[in-house]
């Protein structure tokens, strides 16, 4: 695996392209998840698709490095979340509508792949049963927003984390999803949104 860093800069004089990094992984028929990924200080954290194993890139170090997963942890519902506590967590769904949310033991720390369950969410409370016709599924996690979005058989829903409040995206039935909330254009100030946002990988319906 592999992973570099683009340093756009003011000018396309002052881009360029960083050395390449790379890391050995034995799960090679694996890719990245389709979820974008969590940034925990200066380290950025990709899922592999069925949670195998977390991908670490360190900006500052450009070091890669890939963290492997326990085999309770391994399954296709999961999105990689940020704690309370500043460290890196997994939301993970099961086939009774429930949502399960683990976080890291130690803060900031995932050398060992420690995870504890910290809570467990009724879906089936909480959404609409038009939404149930069919499993939810987790899809990925905004950190500035703290939510969680699910696809659902009624279409996209966010979930927060602390609230436990439950929304649906107006006219989005898609899978894949990239959320922000805020964006930045070199030489320009930053722009902040009004609300979150989120763009998809095929078009919406409605």
């Amino acid at each position: 695996m592999y992973a570099c860093i683009y340093a756009s800069g003011d000018r396309a004089a002052t881009a360029a392209w960083r050395e390449v990094a790379s890391a050995a992984h034995r799960h090679l028929y694996d890719h990245f998840d389709s979820a974008p990924g969590v940034l925990l200080g200066n380290t950025l954290h990709f899922l592999v698709r069925y949670s195998i194993g977390i991908i670490k890139f360190d900006l500052i170090t450009q070091a890669l490095s890939v963290v492997d997963l326990p085999y309770t942890l391994r399954c296709q519902d999961s999105a990689l979340i940020t704690t309370d506590e500043g460290g890196i967590g997994l939301a993970t769904m099961d086939s009774k509508y429930k949502l399960y949310l683990w976080s890291s033991e130690a803060a900031g720390s995932i050398r060992d792949a420690g995870f504890v369950l910290t809570r467990v969410i009724d879906l089936e409370k909480l959404l609409p049963a038009a939404a149930l016709r069919a499993s939810p599924h987790v899809t990925c996690f905004a950190d500035g927003a703290r939510v969680v979005f699910m696809w659902t058989f009624d279409g996209l829903y966010s979930i927060g984390m602390k609230t436990e409040q439950i929304r649906r995206v107006p006219g989005c039935y898609a899978f894949d999803v990239v959320p922000y909330s805020s964006f930045y254009i070199p030489g320009r100030q930053q722009w902040e949104l009004p609300r979150l946002q989120v763009t998809t990988d095929q078009p919406t319906k409605g």
